[in-house]
This record gives C-alpha cells, structure tokens and sequence, in this order.
C-alpha cells in the first residue's frame, strides 16, 4: 500500500477490507460482535491511526442514536481485529490502523505521516530479509514486529515545498 493522494476515492478500500473481515471472521468461525463491526468502521474511515478515544468519539459522531462506546469495548473490538489481521496497532502513535492487505498481511512496516497522521503499510521483503540476516546474527530471537517510520507523506512533502 502507498500513501492516497488528497482526492482518493476511499469507497473500494472500504468495500474490499469489510468483505476481508467477513471472509476471515468465517474462516475462523469468529462471530463478529456488534463492537467489532462499530470500531472497524471506524478504522475504515481514514487511512490513518486512532486512539480508542477518537474511536468513541468518532463513532459517537457518526451514530448519535446508538448506545456510546467505551474505551475498555473499543480496546476488545481491537483485539479481536488485530488477531484476525484486518488491523494494526500502532505503538509510536498509541493508536489502531485498518489493514488494507489485500490477502494475508505480511507489512513489517508502517509509514506515519507527522503532518497529516495519513499512514500506510509498506511491505518491503529486501528490509526484512536485512533486519532478520543481522538480527539472526546476534543470536537474538525476535517476536513478531512492526517497524514504524516518521516523517512526510508525498502530499505534505509536496506541500511544503510548494510553501518554501
């Protein structure tokens, strides 16, 4: 996955990683909680991490009629979405991500955007084959991982130039 220009059309990336959560959620016999489906929209609706805060505000916001989520809900939702691999954590930001693999999610790394928050998953296996070579090296013995890198994503990088 690369970073979406300004005016990406998010309806394909929302269609195909709800029927992702559903396929896996079958494959697994998991039934999907009504918590679940609430925070994964959420997740779904930028291309960017959220708190378990912003998710119950978020969620609040888009349905006003339903019964208010709370954190310690949003945080189970999170679980059981990470452990069927339609969703990350993101550790530098304190917050969850929506996968958008189009199959099993093999991304080692995470791209965040300092500006806008905009992330994305990159799946570089030259990366991993290096760390895992020098990790293998020392003897250490590494649990699975996410390598996350901070900086500007190209519409921002872009936008800075064109402010310079």
């Amino acid at each position: 996955m690369t970073f979406h220009p300004a005016k990406h059309r998010h309806t394909a990336c929302l269609s195909s990683a709800k029927n992702r959560l559903i396929a896996r959620a079958e494959q697994r016999s998991r039934r999907l909680g009504v918590n679940d489906k609430r925070v994964f929209e959420v997740l779904l609706s930028e291309h960017r991490s959220f708190s378990a805060y912003e998710v119950v505000a978020q969620d609040a916001d888009a349905e006003p009629t339903n019964k208010r989520l709370q954190a310690n809900q949003v945080y189970r939702a999170v679980e059981t979405l990470i452990e069927l691999g339609v969703a990350h954590r993101v550790e530098s930001k304190n917050g969850y991500m929506a996968c958008h693999a189009p199959d099993t999610c093999s991304a080692h790394q995470i791209l965040i955007c300092n500006s806008c928050d905009q992330v994305a998953e990159l799946e570089h296996s030259k990366l991993d084959a290096t760390i895992q070579k020098s990790v293998k090296e020392t003897g250490f013995i590494p649990e699975p991982h996410k390598l996350e890198l901070l900086g500007l994503c190209p519409n921002c990088a872009d936008e800075q130039t064109t402010k310079n």
